[in-house]
């Protein structure tokens, strides 16, 4: 097919320096139409999201000055760490936006952040910052504040008490008024 007219078939011819002649190669080139089929839209993806309901503990003063204890519940979505996500919803306080919550309170400490959580043979270890040793209500604002995470915590079926650091630190006592936390709490151990 050397030199023919075949349309598949052209003569090309390269120099090759240094003395050499130049060489004819063939060389077969077709002719192909690329056609690009249109592309499809990408569909989303719907990721469906799971929810759970958690219970947290907040407080309510009723008229005569008594303080009671008000389970809410709120539904979030599922995760891995459901006593972490718990713990942190309780720090943020109630969400007086939502009828059931405008008349409770939270006894903890403002700026009191969940440092660290794990569960172990049944008890919750939970580290708070600092700030969770200051409660300006003395020794009822400490009760209070224990017993919103114990009872928190509680609502999960692994967990029976809850052992409470500071900063990662087991302490005996909380605050100045020296509120017991050597020992893991539990829900009998508020008279609330």
């Amino acid at each position: 097919y050397s030199g023919s007219k075949h349309p598949y078939y052209q003569t090309a011819k390269f120099p090759f320096g240094y003395g050499l002649s130049y060489t004819d190669f063939e060389f077969k080139t077709e002719k192909t139409e690329v056609t690009k089929s249109p592309e499809k839209p990408k569909q989303e993806e719907k990721k469906t999201v799971t929810y759970t309901e958690l219970q947290l503990c907040f407080l309510q003063i009723d008229t005569d000055g008594s303080i009671n204890r008000k389970m809410i519940k709120r539904s979030v979505p599922k995760n891995m760490s459901p006593l972490t996500t718990a713990i942190n919803l309780l720090l943020q306080g109630p969400d007086t936006t939502k009828p059931e919550e405008r008349n409770c309170i939270s006894l903890i400490p403002q700026g009191t952040k969940l440092m660290s959580a794990r569960v172990d043979d049944g008890i919750a270890y939970l580290s708070f910052s600092e700030d969770f040793e200051f409660n300006t209500l003395g020794a009822e604002g400490y009760m209070g504040q224990l017993m919103q995470i114990v009872y928190t915590a509680s609502n999960f079926s692994t967990v029976k008490s809850v052992q409470f650091l500071v900063e990662g630190e087991k302490k005996d006592y909380l605050g100045s008024e020296g509120q017991w936390i050597g020992s893991p709490l539990s829900k009998n151990s508020f008279a609330y």
